[in-house]
């Protein structure tokens, strides 16, 4: 049986090197806009730069659909110490392709409150960015305060669909944002608490071994600033924004993501 607790212990270490987490996300009401951004991302020893492609369309005020499409084009990993030292040389990961498709829906029946159901889809799983099919759900609060600050909370539930017999553990989180706007400039801070609330099983392994005791809690952030270019009929806008991916709160590395990204919404 010790071949077992093996095999368990190499497929967890492997699996959460591919810890599925969702990007931070802007809170929104319904609207219309397409964004494009290019992403560099720190995770683990491991650099990438990724492609994103997002659009809103709104059939009125109160409802939206959403879709969001990944694509990597490079990974590199560099293990470095404490110090910055270079422990060897670095390795081309060598994988490239598009991550993952996700397509969701917006409401609100009310002015300042609502909710979205998204739903995320692995396209190339063998590439290893993305390994699980999720759906998550949020209750969002939105409200306006002043002319230039806005204010949103917003409390999700996700669920993992389990792939290859291995079924990654239900997530919970509470995510608050705050945007300031001074004259074209527009700044926007998202903080997140998530919690795994439920332990993954990997099925392929004996009953005794399959529960993975994985759970964990994680602080998570993002800041970007955003300059207006055009505002007629149609709004322009191109920021930059920083953020921390991973998070774990008890000594576990933390990723790190800086991105460059422009929005055209009317």
């Amino acid at each position: 049986m010790k071949i077992f607790r093996v095999i368990g212990v190499c497929f967890f270490i492997f699996q959460t090197t591919l810890f599925a987490y969702a990007p931070l996300r802007l809170k929104s009401l319904p609207s219309n806009s397409i964004a494009l951004a290019t992403l560099l991302e720190l995770h683990d020893d491991v650099y990438s730069n990724d492609i994103n492609a997002f659009a809103e369309i709104s059939l009125n005020s109160q409802l939206s659909f959403l879709g969001e499409l990944s694509y990597r084009t490079f990974s590199f990993e560099q293990e470095m110490d404490a110090s910055f030292n270079i422990l060897h040389k670095g390795t081309n990961l060598s994988v490239s392709g598009f991550d993952t498709f996700l397509f969701g829906v917006k409401f609100f029946p009310v002015e300042f409150l609502g909710a979205s159901l998204d739903w995320a889809i692995p396209i190339e799983k063998e590439l290893g960015f993305q390994k699980f099919h999720s759906v998550s759900g949020e209750f969002l609060f939105l409200y306006p305060f002043t002319n230039w600050f806005e204010f949103s909370l917003a409390q999700e539930f996700c669920f993992y669909i389990p792939t290859d017999n291995f079924s990654l553990g239900s997530e919970i989180a509470l995510q608050w944002q705050g945007i300031f706007k001074i004259s074209k400039w527009r700044i926007e801070h998202i903080g997140e608490f998530r919690q795994r609330v439920k332990d993954s099983k990997n099925k392929s392994l004996a009953i005794p071994y399959q529960k993975q005791n994985d759970r964990f809690s994680a602080l998570r952030f993002k800041t970007a600033i955003y300059r207006n270019l055009i505002e007629k009929s149609f709004d322009l806008d191109i920021g930059i924004s920083y953020e921390v991916t991973k998070g774990f709160l008890y000594g576990k590395e933390t990723g790190h993501k800086f991105s460059i990204e422009s929005r055209f919404s009317w």
